[in-house]
């Protein structure tokens, strides 16, 4: 990690103290590990060989209950599903998008039998722009215009398009069939802090950790997960 750790719209809480107990970060499922003192030796290892910037992410066992409500997972059990939701996730993308849209991560078990814990090791992107905050904005072309070309911009606007349009088809029967985790659910964009445009103008997006639930009788997640893509969209016009 070199000392170096994401920015937003990573909002990390105050970094872990080896005192304290772990907090709850985003959706109550993981915090970001800014002290590795009582990181397992195993994983300071690991972390060791790495070259490349890392974000260290520790889950809690309350947020992996939350990811995995109802299944009664063990902990290594959890760390599998996650690696395999973010397989899933970047299949599902990255056949209309650029390999590398969906940074990959490291799972690893540490701790004790009594307390295990997941973290995860993922590629620190390097964030020119967050799309939550473009999509804010009056103008989000004129802002992105400060930091890329007008090739460069054409490219950003047609892989967000290319996204946006792959994002719909979580709610096709023929997606459920080939993909069977995203029936009747979505992928954590509803508020859209986990996609960003990194400083080579290439859409990422990362926190792959969670679906959410809808149903034809309770359609909230699904009528707000379409608004929020429509919204998206607003940075290609």
């Amino acid at each position: 990690i070199k000392g170096n750790f994401m920015k937003p719209p990573y909002r990390p809480p105050e970094f872990l103290k080896p005192e304290n107990k772990v907090s709850l970060f985003a959706r109550g499922t993981y915090t970001i590990v800014g002290s590795l003192d009582k990181v397992p030796s195993a994983v300071r290892e690991r972390i060791a060989h790495e070259e490349k910037p890392l974000v260290v992410k520790q889950y809690t066992p309350e947020g992996l209950t939350m990811l995995f409500k109802g299944q009664g997972k063990t902990t290594q059990e959890c760390a599998k599903a996650l690696k395999d939701r973010q397989a899933m996730t970047k299949r599902f993308f990255e056949s209309v998008t650029r390999p590398g849209t969906i940074p990959e991560s490291l799972f690893l078990i540490g701790g004790t039998s009594d307390d295990a814990r997941v973290y995860e090791l993922q590629e620190k992107v390097a964030v020119s722009q967050d799309v939550m905050s473009l999509m804010a904005m009056k103008d989000p072309e004129a802002e992105l215009s400060g930091a890329f070309s007008p090739a460069v911009i054409s490219a950003i606007g047609r892989e967000i398009k290319a996204f946006v349009e792959r994002a719909r088809e979580v709610f096709d029967e023929k997606t459920w069939q080939e993909f069977p985790e995203l029936d009747h659910r979505v992928f954590d964009m509803v508020s859209m802090n986990n996609l960003v445009i990194d400083r080579d103008g290439n859409l990422r997006m990362y926190d792959t950790n969670a679906l959410l639930p809808w149903s034809e009788e309770k359609p909230e997640v699904k009528e707000k997960y379409l608004s929020k893509l429509r919204d998206v969209l607003r940075i290609c016009m």
